[in-house]
């Protein structure tokens, strides 16, 4: 039974429970979307009335510049129009994991933790991770925990042989002693307070070989580093589950991802909550968030055709022929031939399976649902040098574009409603000015390095011209690096095309504005304020480039090629422009 009332913008849908006639779970429109939609249509207005603007100046008197502005507004318009799907309707619901039926009726439940490199990700704290899973609040016969090991590493299968002896006495404990967080890692480190280790003989054990080992109808994707800080969580995400309307056509119950040990400042934007937390509340209210990859729940009917789990489900009493069936699911070419990776399991081919795996579940006509508790249900380990941060996130964002007539207000009203907004969401989010500013700064610095790499990787793909492939985010850090990280001094000790970008980037922005200084008119004021803006940004590149002295500053040989760009470019721009 359904008990609903008007969805308004403050007003609560109620939706039936099996058990008692309660609702399960409740949602509510979030109550600054009113505000957000008045701004979009003021910000639409101005985009149209700058469009219009060049345009008309275009007509006027055509020239490359011209052009290439145009060029720009429609590109930046469009970013932006998509980008108001995330303010246009946000959601926030409300789990009641007490109204649950009695766990008899839970379904069984298996866990996925997912590794690739012993050398980046130390076996132990996989194991840790592992372990806190093994420790969830649910029915011990109906909970299943596996490692996926892409690195298929011998040191890996020896931890968690002795992880799963552990496990005897570790289990016990935590439930005897009332812990909380069960990840035996993080519970010894801090001041305050029988394991299925893969398929035997097999070395990678993928999703697709667990429809043959186990047939639970609920699936949890988690990363290795990313342990369980709740062990109610798994009841919170069944409250969606057990909800006769909302699962009917339910897919997944997307967790964020939150991430403990971030220094003061958060310099690296570590937090990424324009991801893991902002735009997931404004796409729940369209259906549903994105996969993140890691703290999902997954219905497993959504993966897998019908067909498929009644021929693995015939061979479940047959231990031998289990066995046979999971080496041959684990071959490479498995999948060769067949619907996996396409229409049966996760999509195969991209780095960003995840994403790609969610985007095709909402064209079928699944939903998703967006589940952040109060207490972080899951936390991780955000990168701790510029580096790695870099590396591991590969996004566009929009920089900034200039005007240097009257429609510059137009322009400024713009930028400074852009900024203000974002740092008000921000803080609404439970967000500081300072970490807003670190997060806003590593945005630039993405848009600089991540895209334009990321862009190169996919077009050398396509071409079938090899590139790095995968690259494992780096857990271990040595003693310095902590220090540094924990001091929110930025990290830019390694030799890496990515500090050569972000360093010309930075020269060319100190040049323009030390020439906007000698040359400053009137009509150069949008022109500085932009170039000053970067400079701001660059801050922490001029300190690497001429002022430190540490093993965290930039490398020479990054500075050597980065002032020799900056010369080209310079040089290049001056021929151009006064020709």
């Amino acid at each position: 039974m359904e008990s609903q009332r008007s969805s308004s913008s403050n007003r609560e849908t109620l939706t039936g429970s099996p058990h008692l006639n309660a609702p399960l779970n409740t949602l509510h429109v979030d109550r600054c979307t009113p505000i957000h939609r008045l701004h979009a249509l003021l910000y639409a207005a101005a985009i149209l009335g700058l469009v219009y603007h060049r345009l008309t100046s275009i007509l006027a008197s055509f020239t490359f510049a011209e052009g290439c502005m145009l060029l720009a507004d429609l590109v930046l318009a469009f970013m932006w129009g998509c980008s108001r799907a995330f303010k246009w309707r946000p959601v926030h619901r409300r789990e009641f994991p007490d109204r649950l039926p009695e766990c008899d009726a839970w379904p069984k439940l298996d866990v996925f933790v997912c590794t690739a490199d012993p050398k980046k990700e130390p076996p132990v704290g996989v194991v840790s991770t592992a372990l806190s899973a093994m420790a969830f609040e649910y029915p011990a016969d109906k909970l299943s925990v596996y490692v996926s090991d892409d690195g298929g590493a011998d040191v890996t299968l020896f931890a968690f042989m002795e992880g799963a002896r552990f496990a005897r006495h570790w289990l016990p404990f935590c439930r005897e002693n009332g812990v909380q967080v069960r990840s035996p890692e993080v519970f010894f480190a801090s001041s305050s307070s029988g394991c299925s280790a893969g398929g035997g003989d097999v070395d990678k054990l993928k999703v697709r070989a667990s429809s043959i080992l186990t047939n639970a109808p609920l699936i949890l994707t988690i990363d290795c580093d990313m342990y369980s800080n709740d062990p109610t969580s798994p009841q919170r995400a069944l409250c969606y589950f057990l909800d006769p309307i909302a699962s009917s056509k339910l897919a997944y119950v997307q967790f964020p991802q939150r991430f403990q040990g971030l220094n003061k400042s958060d310099i690296y934007g570590g937090e990424m909550k324009h991801l893991f937390k902002m735009n997931p509340y404004g796409m729940d209210g369209f259906g549903g968030p994105n996969y993140l990859g890691s703290n999902t729940f997954l219905a497993r009917r959504a993966l897998f055709d019908s067909s498929l789990e009644s021929e693995s489900g015939r061979n479940l009493l047959e231990p031998e022929k289990v066995l046979e069936m999971a080496t041959e699911a684990a071959a490479c070419n498995y999948e060769t031939g067949t619907k996996w990776g396409k229409t049966i399991g996760f999509c195969y081919g991209s780095l960003t399976e995840d994403l790609h795996t969610g985007f095709w579940l909402h064209c079928e006509g699944w939903t998703s649902v967006f589940c952040d508790p109060p207490q972080a249900a899951f936390l991780g380990d955000a990168p701790k040098t510029l580096h790695d941060a870099l590396s591991q996130c590969k996004r566009w964002n929009v920089g900034q574009y200039e005007s240097s007539d009257p429609w510059f207000y137009l322009y400024t009203y713009l930028f400074v409603a852009a900024y203000t907004q974002d740092m008000l969401d921000f803080i609404y989010h439970k967000g500081t000015l300072r970490f807003w500013w670190s997060d806003q700064r590593m945005w630039l610095m993405r848009s600089l390095t991540s895209f334009t790499f990321g862009s190169i990787q996919f077009a050398c793909k396509q071409l079938n011209i090899s590139t790095q492939s995968f690259n494992v985010t780096n857990k271990v850090m040595d003693d310095e690096q902590i220090k540094r990280y924990d001091e929110g001094t930025f990290d830019f000790g390694v030799d890496s095309p990515f500090f050569v970008i972000l360093s010309t980037a930075a020269l060319l922005n100190l040049c323009a504005i030390l020439v906007g200084i000698f040359r400053y008119n009137i009509n150069m004021v949008a022109e500085m304020l932009l170039t000053g803006y970067g400079v701001a940004n660059s801050w922490p590149v001029y300190e690497a480039i001429f002022l430190r002295s540490d093993n965290g500053k930039m490398p020479d040989g990054v500075k050597l090629r980065a002032f020799f760009l900056t010369g080209i470019l310079f040089a290049g721009g001056f021929l151009v422009f006064n020709a």
